[in-house]
């Protein structure tokens, strides 16, 4: 269905298809502004130090990670975070094992491939996952899809520079030791993404890269078997979170046990009429709560950081 869907898209830019007239913009302007900053990224690299190979390599990295993950964040309420995994490009097409010495290109690719991939307040990540809600709650609400887009392309287009100016003014006024969050304040990325030690062993250690294409060939499979048969189980993404670091990293087990032991008594118990009156409320009402709280307990935060108690 999604290569389906890609065909159409392709078709709709040459204008050979009427499908998906309602979008914000045209299919052609889409694909076109996607190639311009795809070129304008690889550029980007270029003037850092990147040799062609590498600069082309970091945009196709970032994207195809978050364009995955925001499809897993979509169907299940969480992400992949990919963290080494990003150097996976590089190093099955530039570097197999880290270059000694580690040249200054290498230590690019390594830090900034990990940090374009590891999680949503990092890299391009936030600008996928906002994007999508933002289309998701137009489309909840009624609001015009265009509207959307016009906001959207206006903030990303201004944005960065405030940004870039108030985190220097923050580093420089408080220190990086005393923000909660500082990424940008100490080496951990270079340590970690960049160090040959771990650039050898992850995302596997020699030989990897069968079983790179293995879980690629793997999920493919039971991505068709789950659309063609009903009666199949599994599904890709609950298959990729369950093999997945990220799974024992934020605990999910055992939340998405309960979850579906409390579901299944409750439609075993009341049926579907039992789920939808009561279960669907109950969990909404969970969500909210605890993003209410996580958004009042930001705000003191905040507030405490400049008048600390």
């Amino acid at each position: 269905m999604t290569y389906r869907y890609f065909v159409e898209t392709i078709k709709a830019a040459l204008g050979k298809s009427n499908a998906y007239k309602d979008e914000p913009v045209s299919y052609r302007v889409s694909y076109g502004l996607f190639l311009l900053a795809f070129i304008l990224f690889t550029a980007l690299m270029l003037i850092c130090g990147f040799s062609l190979a590498g600069a082309v390599l970091m945009p196709i990295t970032a994207f195809l990670f978050w364009i995955a993950n925001t499809r897993v964040w979509g169907t299940t309420g969480t992400y992949i975070q990919s963290a080494e995994g990003g150097v996976a490009l590089y190093r099955l097409l530039m570097w197999p094992k880290a270059p000694e010495p580690p040249t200054g290109e290498f230590m690019m690719a390594g830090t900034w491939s990990g940090w374009h991939v590891n999680t949503p307040v990092e890299g391009n990540a936030g600008s996928f996952l906002s994007s999508f809600c933002a289309y998701r709650l137009a489309s909840l609400t009624g609001v015009n899809s265009r509207s959307v887009f016009k906001i959207l392309l206006a903030v990303q287009a201004t944005l960065p520079i405030p940004f870039m100016i108030g985190a220097l003014w923050v580093f420089y006024t408080f220190g990086g030791g005393r923000v909660v969050y500082h990424p940008l304040s100490y080496s951990a990325p270079v340590s970690r993404f960049a160090n040959p030690d771990n650039w050898n062993r992850i995302p596997g250690t020699e030989p990897w890269a069968h079983i790179f294409f293995m879980g690629m060939i793997m999920t493919g499979i039971v991505a068709l078997l789950h659309a063609r048969f009903v009666w199949f189980p599994f599904e890709p993404i609950g298959f990729l979170m369950a093999f997945s670091d990220a799974s024992l990293f934020f605990g999910m087990w055992l939340p998405a046990v309960i979850a579906w032991v409390l579901k299944t008594i409750t439609l075993r118990v009341g049926g579907s009429r039992l789920y939808e009156d009561y279960g669907i409320p109950v969990a909404a009402g969970f969500v909210v709560g605890f993003v209410t709280i996580a958004f009042i307990g930001g705000l003191i935060g905040i507030y405490r950081f400049f008048i600390p108690f």
